[in-house]
C-alpha cells in the first residue's frame, strides 16, 4: 500500500516538502519550526490546498468552495479580460474569506447575502467611509454564480448552490447622477493646474462623447479614425490580435463619435503622438485604472461640492440630455453602444414623463 502523504521537512530544500505520486512538493521555505511555527502552519495551509486540488475530479459537491473558487479563477486569467478577471478575483477570494472551508453541497443563497449584507454596511477606512453600492452587491453575486455555474459545466459539482439566488436590483442613479452646464463649468473651473489637466482632458471627451470611461482610457492614436471623428473599436472578426477588444464590440463595431471642442482638442492632442500611445494618459503617461479614476474623481467631488459626481455622471447626462431634448432612442443606443431595450430600461423614467403624455392627448383629443 502506498504511503499516505504527509508534511515533512526537508533540510536539503530548506523547507517542509510532501511526495504525492511520486512528485515533490515545496510546501513553505523557511526553519524548522514544528508544531506551532509560522513555516509549519503555512506548509499545512498549502498541503491541504494541494489535498483539495488533488481532488476535485472525484470529490464533487464534497470539494471546499475555496477549491472550486480556486479552480476557477486559474481557468478564467487566461480568457478574462483583466478588468473582468480583477472583478472576479476579488468577489471569490472575499466569498473564500468567509466561507472557503465549506463544503459546497452546504452553501446556500444565504451566505453569499451574509457577506452582501456586510459589505453594505458602512466601513471606515483611511480618509474615508465606503459601502457597497447596489451594483458593486449585484457584481458579487454574478461573480459567484458564475464560477460555481464554471464548476458545474465542467463536471466538477453536479449543481450550481446559488443557481436560484437573485441578481438583486440593478437601478440606476441616473436620476440623480446627471449634471448642469453649470456642474460642468464648475467642474472645469476646478482643473486649472498644469497636472490636472490630463484628467481636464478625459472629462471633456466624457461629456461630449457620452462614452463609458474605460472607452476613453484605453483609445489609443491607432484607435482614432481623423475622417469620422472617432475613437473606432473593430468587432472580433476584423480586429487585429494587439488591438484593444471592446467588449460591446464582439459582432459589431463600436464607434466613438467626437464633435465641436472636443473634437478640436483631439487633433491638437494627436500632433506629435505615435499609434501605440494613449489618447488620454494620466499625468504618468499611463492608463487610468478604474480606482485611480474614482480616487480622482472623487477628490474633485469634494472640491467642488457635486455630491453625486462620478465617472459615469458624463454618460448619464449626455442620454438625459438627448432624451428630453427628443432624440431617436436607436441613434442614442449606437451612440452609447447599448441596445435600445437597455437604454428604455435605465430611462423609463424620462420616456414616460406625465408632462409629454398629457401634452400628446391634448395634441389628439383637444383637451
Amino acid at each position: 500500500m502506498p504511503r499516505k502523504p504527509s508534511v515533512r521537512y526537508w533540510s536539503s530544500r530548506k523547507g517542509y516538502c510532501v511526495k504525492v505520486n511520486g512528485t515533490q512538493h515545496l510546501l513553505a521555505s523557511g526553519p524548522e519550526d514544528f508544531p506551532s511555527g509560522p513555516t509549519y502552519i503555512a506548509a499545512l495551509d498549502a498541503f491541504r490546498k494541494l489535498m483539495e486540488s488533488g481532488n476535485l475530479d472525484t470529490a464533487g459537491d464534497s470539494n471546499t468552495v475555496r477549491a472550486v473558487l480556486d479552480a476557477y479563477l486559474q481557468a478564467a486569467e487566461t480568457v478574462l479580460r483583466p478588468n473582468t478577471f480583477k472583478v472576479r478575483l476579488k468577489a471569490c477570494r472575499l466569498f473564500a474569506s468567509r466561507y472557503g472551508e465549506l463544503q459546497v453541497n452546504a452553501v446556500k443563497p444565504y451566505h453569499a447575502e451574509s457577506v452582501i449584507a456586510e459589505m453594505q454596511q458602512e466601513r471606515q477606512l483611511p480618509g474615508r467611509s465606503v459601502k457597497w453600492s447596489h451594483g458593486t452587491a449585484r457584481l458579487f453575486t454574478v461573480s459567484l454564480k458564475t464560477a460555481f455555474n464554471w464548476a458545474t459545466k465542467a463536471e466538477l459539482l453536479t449543481r450550481n448552490p446559488l443557481a436560484k439566488m437573485k441578481l438583486g436590483t440593478d437601478r440606476t442613479a441616473s436620476r440623480e447622477r446627471t449634471l448642469t452646464p453649470g456642474d460642468f463649468k464648475t467642474i472645469l473651473t476646478a482643473l486649472t493646474l498644469p497636472r490636472q489637466q490630463y484628467l481636464r482632458r478625459l472629462l471633456i471627451a466624457l461629456e461630449n462623447t457620452g462614452a463609458r470611461p474605460g472607452e476613453l482610457t484605453a483609445a489609443t492614436v491607432a484607435d482614432w479614425y481623423d475622417t469620422i471623428g472617432a475613437i473606432v473599436y473593430y468587432r472580433d472578426d476584423a480586429r487585429r490580435d494587439d488591438e484593444h477588444r471592446h467588449k460591446t464590440a464582439r459582432l459589431t463595431d463600436r464607434v466613438i463619435y467626437f464633435s465641436g471642442e472636443a473634437l478640436t482638442m483631439v487633433r491638437t492632442l494627436l500632433q506629435g503622438k505615435k499609434a501605440g500611445e494613449l489618447l488620454f494618459p494620466n499625468s504618468n503617461g499611463n492608463a487610468y485604472g478604474n480606482v485611480l479614476l474614482s480616487n480622482c474623481v472623487g477628490r474633485l467631488r469634494e472640491r467642488t461640492g457635486l455630491k453625486h459626481l462620478v465617472p459615469y455622471s458624463f454618460r448619464h447626462t449626455y442620454a438625459t440630455d438627448w432624451i428630453l431634448k427628443g432624440g431617436n432612442i436607436d441613434v442614442l443606443a449606437t451612440l452609447l453602444g447599448n441596445s435600445a431595450a437597455t437604454i428604455r430600461k435605465h430611462y423609463s423614467h424620462l420616456l414616460g414623463r406625465h408632462d409629454d403624455m398629457r401634452q400628446q392627448i391634448r395634441a389628439i383629443r383637444g383637451t
